[in-house]
């Protein structure tokens, strides 16, 4: 798309950048036949009105009343079509083949809906789906740039409004195109007279009712968009502060909140529709104004000439009922696209700025690919920083070892957490180089290693469902391990000694883990990490809900445990002190050991 606008050739010849893939152009094929044959049947049908008018004023039953100039010998019959020889021999044919010509247009005409609400809802879905595994590769650094309730709202609402208002109009408009110039043309041909003033009359009314709501609809379009995006918000903050709302009697602000921005989201949808089919009855009363004005004026010139106008009328009459639907439809569908471009254009610039590069993650590798993670972490003068923002951590040289128990402690927002994932390969550098076992963070090797790592963050989310899907996390049910199942659960202290494992899967988690206490979570986090079995542990502010016997128990368990060789904890705590074995304090961006351990330690 040029100029930040959707061009009609794009839309015709269904092309919308990266955006949707190459491969979707292939399967328009049957949709254009369609409408080809649609548009085709339906010239014919204005081809045989004339000549079947024609032959009706011949018939003898007329033939008193007509005047001398009627069109008894069916001229415009010999003209339009050659059928008079057929017609001496089947008479009822040519009634016949004009209603099978309406039958067949009305019926590709369903083919061509159908058709078209396949291919839009199929574009929906392969868009959302390549946007959806985008972000989950590079989705960090959009939830840095965006809030998640804007980025729910690209993925489903506007994936969906893509769909439904900029791609099913597009495809409306090749049969729509083709229909309205065929049947102009045909009615040029056969009835110039006609057909000249009322095709300028609709163009022009057409053209200057879209020129006059122009701004209006994408002034519309803009508050739509903005409007969605405040009701997602005031939604999404609601749901995460269900608490502090009760406790704080804050429920007024939210309510109003919501209240404004579905008012604003309606009223504007509500005017987006009338500006879409306001133009219509209009159109009707000048076509109906017109056509009564014309043949007045000729009846009252030509007084005996006037039933010879009848064939010419009732083409006129057919392609008014063809053609101004589907004007109306082309200017409707147009104000959706231009009303309804800016989600377009905001959802390309979104597909624009994830990075299409990056390798898909298809889970774990192969269990032959995997190589154990036993000898250490080499930081090699790294520096870290967010977007725009300075270094979190800068020039970093150190060194962790895989059979030791690391403990990185500091104030907060030193960049402990940010350490911590730069470790797991989940941060990449801004500068400098992490080596694990020699092999860099960023290369294709890092993934045979990756998977020996396993991170409990400080924020870590519970996910919807129960112990299962949030143990085994991305395991297809019918592939959990229950003995691996079984002992994370017990390794982290979710299951008593004398429990089973039905037991604890009936356990009620909640949505984000309501039913649990904060020291639930945290430890149905650590049994996600230990299901995969890892062999480096990093633990962020793990024990921070939980008191200090219970933390000494579990990290006393975890140092035994014949997987785990290493872990990184990163805490304000003092148990964890008393296990570490190396601990580093990070300030003012930089990462130190603590000589003061040191030495009380020897």
């Amino acid at each position: 798309m040029t100029h930040g606008a959707v061009r009609l050739a794009d839309l015709l010849l269904f092309r919308f950048g990266t955006l949707v893939p190459a491969s979707l152009l292939r399967q328009l094929r049957r949709f254009r036949l369609f409408s080809g044959v649609s548009v085709a049947a339906d010239v014919c049908s204005m081809l045989l009105i004339p000549s079947m008018v024609a032959l009706l004023l011949s018939s003898p039953s007329l033939k008193g009343e007509q005047s001398a100039g009627a069109p008894h010998d069916a001229r415009m019959v010999s003209n339009l079509l050659d059928l008079n020889g057929f017609l001496d021999y089947i008479p009822f044919s040519l009634p016949l083949l004009f209603l099978g010509c309406l039958i067949c247009s009305s019926l590709f005409s369903v083919l061509i809906s159908a058709e078209s609400y396949r291919l839009a809802m199929k574009t929906g879905r392969v868009v959302s789906q390549r946007l959806f595994n985008a972000l989950l590769r590079n989705g960090r650094r959009e939830l840095l740039a965006r809030p998640k309730s804007e980025l729910r709202e690209k993925l489903l609402h506007e994936c969906h409004l893509f769909s439904v208002h900029i791609v099913l109009p597009s495809l409306s408009l090749v049969p729509n195109v083709l229909r309205s110039l065929s049947l102009s043309a045909v009615l040029f041909v056969t009835s110039p007279r006609i057909a000249l003033p009322a095709m300028l009359l609709v163009v022009l009314a057409y053209s200057v009712i879209f020129l006059c709501l122009r701004s209006k609809l994408k002034t519309v379009g803009n508050r739509l968009k903005m409007s969605q995006y405040r009701r997602a918000g005031v939604t999404s903050d609601a749901l995460s502060t269900l608490d502090e709302i009760g406790l704080y009697r804050k429920e007024g602000y939210f309510s109003d909140g919501f209240a404004k921005a579905s008012e604003d989201y309606f009223r504007n949808l509500s005017r987006n529709h009338l500006y879409a089919i306001a133009p219509r009855p209009l159109l009707e009363l000048l076509c109906a104004c017109f056509l009564g004005g014309f043949f007045a004026v000729r009846s009252y010139s030509h007084q005996s000439a006037a039933i010879t106008m009848v064939p010419e009328l009732a083409a006129f009459f057919f392609a008014v009922y063809r053609i101004l639907p589907a004007c109306q439809s082309l200017y409707s569908n147009l104000s959706k696209i231009y009303s309804h471009q800016n989600f377009y254009l905001s959802l390309q610039s979104f597909a624009n700025e994830l990075t299409t590069d990056a390798t898909s993650s298809t889970g774990l590798p192969h269990p032959a690919m995997l190589r154990p993670a036993s000898g250490r972490i080499d930081f090699l003068g790294v520096t870290y920083s967010h977007l725009g923002s300075s270094a979190l951590l800068a020039d970093v040289d150190v060194s962790l070892d895989f059979a030791a128990v690391s403990v990185v402690v500091g104030p907060s927002g030193s960049g402990k957490t940010t350490l911590g994932k730069l470790a797991c390969g989940i941060l990449a550098p801004t500068n400098g180089l992490i080596c694990v076992d020699g092999v860099p963070t960023t290369s294709f090797e890092f993934e045979a290693i990756r998977a020996r790592f396993a991170y409990v963050a400080q924020d870590g989310q519970i996910i919807n469902g129960g112990v299962v899907p949030n143990v085994a996390f991305g395991v297809p049910e019918h592939e959990v391990d229950l003995c691996s199942l079984e002992r994370a659960l017990r390794l982290a202290r979710l299951l008593a000694p004398e429990e089973t494992l039905a037991a604890a899967l009936q356990r009620t988690v909640g949505d984000a883990g309501v039913c649990l206490s904060g020291g639930e979570r945290k430890r149905l986090l650590l049994a996600r990490a230990l299901y995969r079995r890892p062999h480096f542990l990093v633990l962020d502010e793990m024990t921070s809900e939980t008191d200090e016997t219970l933390t000494w128990e579990l990290l006393r368990e975890l140092k035994k445990n014949a997987d785990v060789r290493g872990m990184l904890i990163i805490t304000h705590d003092r148990v964890p002190l008393s296990l570490a074995d190396v601990i580093l304090r990070v300030e003012h961006g930089k990462v130190v050991a603590d000589a003061d351990f040191q030495r009380k330690s020897a």
